[in-house]
């Protein structure tokens, strides 16, 4: 899915389309910027990767967020939009694009830009383990999908949810749920 923006015209570079072969001919016509959906992203990853000068992307996902598990492909995207974001802060984002004169994005030119760190979910107060496992949770897997995962005991999983729901504030199992839906969806 590569989405338009109607009411911003000077963005020649948003197309509307559906298939990954439509994508590939917007790469090869030099199309600036893109804003793509990241499977969409996955299956056109050899046209983008033969580009001399790729387009910038923008990829925008209702599921996980790229930071969350990063594909190879999704290194050479400007940044992550949560599809239900704001309208204002898509246009924020493609005004910084817009405005940006590097083509590839780069870790030590861009670790400033609000579009470039939003390819990375926002730190939380936990340990590597509780991150883990609020990733899991967020990606709808039960307790024992956890456990199973982990190569840890179902105890262990709740005990862990147990200090994420302390760390951060949550009163309730739903509260945590939501939580890490949204963390993992970039929201």
């Amino acid at each position: 899915m590569l989405t338009t923006v109607r009411d911003m015209p000077e963005i020649r570079a948003c197309i509307r389309t559906h298939t990954p072969q439509q994508v590939i001919r917007a790469i090869r016509c030099g199309i600036d910027i893109l804003i793509l959906d990241q499977n969409v992203a996955i299956e056109v990853n050899h046209c983008l990767a033969e580009a001399e000068y790729g387009p910038r992307i923008l990829l925008v996902s209702e599921r996980a967020h790229i930071g969350v598990d990063q594909p190879e492909c999704m290194r050479q995207t400007c940044g992550f939009f949560p599809g239900r974001s704001s309208q204002r802060k898509l246009g924020h984002f493609l005004k910084v694009m817009l405005d940006c004169e590097r083509r590839n994005p780069c870790e030590t030119h861009c670790k400033a830009c609000p579009v470039f760190s939003s390819r990375q979910p926002r730190k939380l107060p936990l340990t590597q383990r509780e991150t883990e496992i609020f990733s899991l949770i967020g990606q709808l897997y039960s307790n024992s999908e956890i456990a199973e995962v982990l190569g840890i005991s179902i105890k262990t999983v709740e005990a862990h949810c147990s200090n994420i729901k302390t760390r951060l504030d949550l009163g309730s199992g739903k509260a945590l749920l939501k939580a890490a839906i949204d963390w993992v969806e970039g929201r």
